[in-house]
């Protein structure tokens, strides 16, 4: 019967008291306004649609006719993105996606590509300034409607007269 009691008092000691003032503060917490803040990690989406986005690859030719046979000269990356998504873009959402995907990448050229044959064209991975344009079918530039320029770690976008 004592070793029952004992036992008895650890549990009330070490379980059910912490519990009855555990529920203390959260009830006091409630009633002052305030909330119970645990330490969870945020996930940010800001980025999260470029940065999920497949990137897809296709080998470059230095000449017009790639069945002859001949070796690559390199290879271009590309996303394909919805125009909306492409207008939603901020420039801090394009300098970050520049920094984690394409600034050490090997790609001859990098190109964003909307389904009306719009998009952003990137002729230089290693500078990461781009321009707004129509795409050609290997993914360059045709008519350019804007400028997007990174300097001083900053993305500036100005638009063609």
């Amino acid at each position: 019967m004592r070793l029952l009691k004992r036992f008895f008092y650890i549990l009330t000691a070490l379980i059910i008291i912490p519990t009855f003032i555990f529920i203390g503060v959260i009830i006091w917490l409630y009633a002052t306004g305030n909330k119970l803040r645990l330490p969870l990690p945020e996930k940010s989406t800001v980025n999260d649609f470029l940065l999920d986005a497949p990137i897809r690859t296709e080998p470059v030719y230095s000449g017009e006719n790639p069945e002859n046979n001949q070796e690559p000269a390199g290879i271009r990356g590309y996303i394909e993105i919805s125009k909306s998504d492409l207008a939603a873009m901020t420039p801090s959402q394009y300098l970050s996606f520049y920094e984690q995907k394409l600034k050490d990448s090997d790609y001859l050229w990098f190109s964003f590509v909307c389904p009306d044959g719009s998009g952003l064209f990137i002729p230089d991975c290693a500078d990461g300034s781009a321009c707004f344009c129509s795409l050609s079918r290997n993914g360059r530039q045709e008519s350019i409607y804007g400028y997007l320029i990174i300097k001083d770690g900053e993305c500036i976008y100005q638009e063609t007269k």
